[in-house]
């Protein structure tokens, strides 16, 4: 035992049930999975904290750089700024060929 008391779970009419793993008195491990933290903004937000101009935000989602999302009946759309400051990371360009 893990030294703990755990609370036997109740079925119909109260009844206890044990599940096969109680029965042999063996427990299992929780899984544990990473969660993903997305801070949704809108675009008007996003294009100034990532200091690029709106009109290239919505380049992104056209050409699907970029993820739309929407809220219920919220007429605004949403994007992740982490995505869009990945985006806006600077790459590297091939030198220009001289003549």
């Amino acid at each position: 035992m893990t030294g703990r008391a755990t609370k036997p779970f109740l079925g119909e009419g109260g009844r206890e049930v044990r599940t096969a793993e109680a029965q042999a008195g063996t427990t299992r491990q929780a899984r544990c999975y990473p969660v993903a933290v997305v801070q949704l903004v809108q675009v008007d937000r996003a294009a100034e904290k990532a200091g690029v101009s709106r009109r290239t935000i919505y380049r992104w989602l056209k050409d699907g750089s970029l993820k739309r999302f929407k809220r219920g009946g919220d007429p605004f759309v949403l994007v992740d700024l982490g995505a869009v400051r990945q985006l806006r990371k600077p790459r590297p360009v091939a030198p220009k060929r001289s003549a």
